[in-house]
């Protein structure tokens, strides 16, 4: 029987747009006088969707105090304060990400539409010198707010993960990583936009 530990911080194996890590395991027979034999083996390396190793990170992010606010959303976008705050942003594979929203219109009233939140993968890799990039949306989780104008909005949201997620992973020549995005659409102006890190597992 042959037995051999793993470095707790290796990365999992995955295959995305931009990035893969394989790994496979070499046996050889080392035959005196003889032709030695070799073998080699593809071993899927995966950890636990249900590793929970990692301690909670609560957060909070405010618009436009911590972000600030662009040229575009200056022009276009209503004078607004968003609040973000999330009890964990480290979620487990399968698990549900929740949250609150917080949104105030200081100046005038608004009509928002609905609050969504878009779960945002991003892949990046270098190979010979040359880097290339990927973004796509996981998972959209849309909430449908009443049709009235509103000075003051407040709305809780979740966001379920799949079971199949890229884990959040860096390695020398690559890396996945993940934002949440939460936006409020608001009838007649740019909407505006908040994103928060966060660390799959």
């Amino acid at each position: 029987v042959l037995a051999v530990d793993l470095p707790a911080v290796l990365p999992e194996s995955l295959s995305g747009e931009k990035a893969k890590v394989v790994y496979a395991a070499t046996i050889t027979l080392d035959i005196p006088a003889g032709r030695d034999f070799t073998h080699e083996v593809e071993i899927p390396v995966a950890r636990s969707s249900r590793d929970r190793s990692v301690s909670p990170e609560p957060t909070t992010i405010r618009y436009p105090d911590d972000t600030g606010r662009g040229f575009f959303d200056k022009m276009f976008g209503p004078d607004v304060s968003m609040r973000v705050d999330l009890p964990t942003t480290v979620v487990p594979r399968g698990d549900t990400l929740s949250g609150a929203l917080d949104v105030r219109f200081p100046d005038k009233p608004a009509t928002v539409d609905a609050v969504v939140c878009q779960l945002i993968r991003q892949e990046h890799s270098t190979a010979q010198g040359h880097e290339d990039r990927h973004t796509d949306t996981a998972v959209t989780e849309k909430i449908v707010q009443r049709r009235a104008p509103t000075s003051h909005l407040s709305s809780s949201f979740d966001v379920r993960l799949p079971d199949t997620l890229i884990p959040t992973c860096r390695g020398a020549k690559f890396s996945v990583t993940y934002e949440l995005a939460v936006s409020l659409e608001v009838r007649g102006a740019r909407d505006p936009t908040v994103r928060v890190p966060v660390t799959v597992v």
